[in-house]
């Protein structure tokens, strides 16, 4: 198992997740907007536009609370229904299964985003039947399925392409590189992101180019190519902190801090990953939080282990119970949210802290809990990436649409 667990990836952004992944997961991005849509939506007479509303909301509310969620995409699925607006339904069903998957329930979720695609390829809505694509193949890839994920992702690809959807194209591009990166095919994740990010520079979307900037950073990582992996991560903090994204930039401080740990280079490492921690701590992402203080645990731990270190002989013992103390808040933090996957990595690590404590009988305890946690090939980080780009374009898709709805009802009255 390798220290990729402990990376997001963006980064890959990404989830997100099982991504139910949280309902902590970036809500003050959404949590804001939905008071007053609920307002806006029940002031609007023309019932077309009450769906699109309906919808929205529930798009919203999907990180925040997948349930009410629900229930919206529901409203506006049972409303569509009576107006016999196909679009509607698809896009109904598109939000009530990306709320089924926050859940954690994979398999209602793909249920219901075929049946938003075959709406839309009864109307030959390409952008639906595009985004219905990347929406399975996102289910499929949080169960783990990836070639048939990828599968989905290359056909939404082949979609963008035909109807020059570039936000579309480069998206499923970056989907398809993390693909390929959980399996270790990195030369051909490394061509996927570049591609992706020519066409997000393209676009002047400096935003999601940074993303992909990182991608290519955590895959250089991958590949021990540290320098390259330093030198993009930086750039893309850079991005970060130009368009100040918090979030991704607390995960690109965690990815640097990685890169100076096996550098040897302490103090830096643990200079990122403590500010990666108190960013984490200022938005409340949980996950985040119990990552960067894993990382710190870990540091101190490499310090023991490190005989050319010139404090290890001064102060051995001070260093492992560092150690210990951030390894077991770590592992309680994890538990809390239910991520095992890098869970695991930090029992391991805590489990050979207590073994260089000469306790052993806790060492062989916590090594056995680790041990009866399920292995996966992909990590909760790269989960996210994807989610969190999906979150992003879709966003910025439906400020347009949602601007041309108030504008026209403020007209209307």
């Amino acid at each position: 198992m390798n220290d990729h667990i402990q990376r997001i990836i963006l980064i890959i952004f990404c989830f997100f997740f099982s991504l139910n992944i949280k309902a902590e997961y970036k809500p003050y991005r959404f949590s804001e907007k939905v008071d007053s849509l609920i307002i806006l939506q029940s002031r609007i007479n023309n019932d077309t536009n009450k769906v699109k509303l309906l919808n929205e909301i529930s798009w919203h509310l999907v990180v925040i609370n997948a349930d009410s969620s629900i229930s919206y995409g529901k409203a506006a699925l049972n409303l569509a229904s009576s107006l016999n607006w196909e679009k509607g339904k698809g896009e109904a069903f598109n939000n009530i299964g990306e709320s089924l998957r926050f859940k954690g329930l994979v398999e209602s979720s793909i249920t219901n985003h075929k049946k938003a695609l075959e709406i839309f390829q009864s109307i030959n809505d390409q952008r639906g039947i595009a985004h219905s694509l990347s929406q399975i193949g996102i289910s499929y890839f949080n169960s783990s399925k990836l070639s048939i994920s990828y599968q989905y992702f290359y056909n939404a690809l082949s979609i963008n392409r035909k109807i020059n959807d570039k936000e579309g194209i480069a998206k499923n591009l970056s989907y398809m590189g993390i693909i390929q990166s959980n399996l270790k095919e990195y030369q051909l994740a490394l061509e996927h992101f570049n591609y992706s990010k020519e066409v997000y520079e393209e676009l002047n979307d400096r935003h999601n180019y940074a993303i992909q900037i990182g991608n290519i950073g955590l895959t250089y990582f991958e590949l021990k190519d540290y320098s390259k992996s330093l030198e993009n991560y930086e750039e893309a903090l850079n991005i970060f902190e130009e368009v100040g994204d918090i979030y991704s930039k607390s995960i690109f401080l965690g990815n640097s801090g990685l890169v100076f740990t096996a550098f040897s280079e302490y103090e830096k490492a643990y200079a990122r990953f403590n500010e990666a921690l108190n960013i984490s701590i200022q938005i409340n992402d949980k996950e985040g939080i119990a990552l960067q203080t894993g990382n710190i645990g870990k540091l101190f731990l490499k310090q023991v282990e490190d005989k050319t270190h010139k404090q290890f002989n001064r102060n051995q013992d001070f260093l492992l119970s560092k150690a210990v103390s951030y390894l077991e808040r770590s592992n309680a933090l994890l538990l809390s949210v239910g991520e095992n996957l890098e869970r695991k990595e930090y029992l391991f690590s805590l489990s050979k802290a207590y073994k260089l404590l000469n306790n052993d009988k806790k060492a062989f305890e916590i090594y056995l809990k680790a041990t009866e946690l399920k292995d996966s090939i992909l990590t909760s980080e790269s989960k996210k990436q994807i989610a969190e780009l999906e979150i992003q374009q879709q966003l910025d898709l439906r400020e347009k649409e949602l601007d041309y709805i108030t504008s026209k009802n403020d007209f209307n009255k």
